[in-house]
């Protein structure tokens, strides 16, 4: 999850600099670049869905020994993402970033479901 984080990151700063996020923050660029950013997140894993155990990997993340750290990488994605979406222009608040995580965590969950349902 950290490499995918620091892909994440990368990536985002790499928009950054080509002039994606541009200073106009109207609703449509802002979700817009909300979508952009969790779609290559998501991208990030889409090759340890597709062998169809990232549900097992999901599984030892929520673990009572490892739930701590897999919360804190998951709110340093949100802030990631959130730092892009805004253009660093203010901090996200703590209610931003679990509404971020709650997103990506239902996406994620669709992608898998989608994949276990290709099994068949």
């Amino acid at each position: 999850m950290e490499q995918c984080n620091n892909d994440l990151r990368t990536e985002l700063e790499r928009l950054k600099s080509e002039g994606d996020a541009s200073d106009n923050t109207d609703n449509n660029d802002i979700s817009g670049r909300l979508h952009r950013a969790l779609q290559y997140r998501l991208s990030r894993v889409e090759p340890f869905v597709s062998s169809k155990r990232w549900h097992e990997g999901m599984a030892i993340g929520a673990l009572p020994q490892n739930a701590y750290h897999t919360a804190q990488q998951l709110d340093e994605m949100a802030r990631i993402v959130l730092d892009y979406v805004s253009n660093n222009s203010h901090s996200a608040g703590a209610a931003q970033r679990a509404a971020v995580v709650t997103a990506y965590a239902a996406a994620e969950l669709h992608l898998v479901s989608e994949g276990m349902n290709a099994r068949g």
